[in-house]
């Protein structure tokens, strides 16, 4: 799904919109933000939906886009892709961090582009960000740009590219699990 979905969810809890009180209290409601319609849910795709829902692929295509530009590909089958990763190994993960700040920003980018649209205040004060979505963001970038093949991490001796593979889905599971609990908790705007 997308940053924008992020931005979306948080922008419907917005006092002065929707709700608040409401929230995201289950899975269904998740995947109910994000557009699929309750008659015809199940608990199977309100959970890909949830999943869905905290991939911020607008981030990751830029991203992917720029580090083409540098010359990061993709390892041919039966070649180690060393050579690629070690001959600009500090470039990617530089692009790898900015990207991790850029995510966050882009979410309240969004959210703020909407309530402009709609005529309602800035979230201007950090009480007023979508705490949630913004931190999602971030986690969901991180795990997801970390996962793609050639991977600038895959330069460090510990980092395991199958295993980002399987932590990038199960990380976007429990994001969409857990943001009913803390889209309209603690880390929730106002």
């Amino acid at each position: 799904m997308s940053v924008s979905s992020m931005a979306d969810m948080a922008f419907a809890r917005r006092k002065d919109v929707g709700n608040p009180e409401e929230g995201l209290r289950n899975l269904d409601r998740v995947a109910e933000e994000r557009g699929q319609k309750p008659e015809t849910a199940t608990t199977a795709s309100s959970a890909i939906a949830a999943i869905a829902a905290y991939i911020p692929t607008e981030v990751l295509t830029v991203y992917v886009a720029i580090l083409a530009t540098f010359g990061v590909a993709v390892p041919v089958e039966g070649s180690t892709g060393s050579e690629t990763l070690a001959a600009t190994a500090s470039t990617p993960v530089l692009l790898y961090v900015v990207f991790l700040v850029l995510a966050p920003l882009v979410v309240w980018g969004l959210y703020a582009a909407k309530a402009r649209q709609a005529g309602r205040k800035l979230p201007i004060s950090i009480g007023a960000w979508p705490k949630w979505e913004m931190f999602a963001g971030a986690v969901a970038y991180a795990i997801w740009a970390a996962a793609l093949p050639a991977s600038p991490l895959g330069a460090f001796d510990w980092f395991n590219q199958a295993a980002a593979g399987v932590v990038a889905l199960i990380v976007s599971m429990l994001l969409g699990v857990f943001a009913p609990v803390f889209a309209s908790g603690s880390l929730a705007n106002s």
